[in-house]
């Protein structure tokens, strides 16, 4: 048994060619040489332009400043609810209705002094 290295010689000379049996996508055209090199041209421009942002875009160690989804939750678990806001809906008009009520009774005690007011007002002048 020979144990060794196998070398094959390619006939690539580094330039894009078109293959012997394309497979094509039904509906999409093989593209030209000089189309394929635009495709590259405008990859790179693309490629050129990520580079650009990526020193813009926030790190693992940027974000730490900020709340995880867990942390949100957390924060957000004790804040309203919609029974909570319903249940305080109720107090509030309990409240009103009471707060009515005294009002209601203070206005007749408004009125009866008026009245003994008047009242006694009447007497004074008859006095005189």
């Amino acid at each position: 048994m020979r144990c060794g290295l196998l070398l094959a010689i390619s006939n690539d000379d580094g330039r894009i060619g078109i293959p012997p049996d394309p497979q094509i996508i039904e509906g999409i055209r093989q593209m030209t040489p000089s189309e394929m090199e635009q495709e590259i041209k405008n990859l790179n421009v693309w490629v050129e332009e990520v580079r650009q942002n990526l020193p813009l875009l926030a790190t693992k160690e940027d974000l730490k400043a900020f709340a995880t989804k867990e942390e949100l939750r957390e924060a957000v678990a004790p804040l309203a609810t919609q029974e909570l806001v319903r249940n305080l809906i109720l107090v509030t008009r309990r409240e009103i209705r009471h707060v009515d009520d005294k009002l209601t009774s203070m206005a007749v005690d408004v009125r009866k002094i008026a009245e003994q007011a008047a009242i006694q007002s009447t007497r004074a002048r008859r006095k005189r």
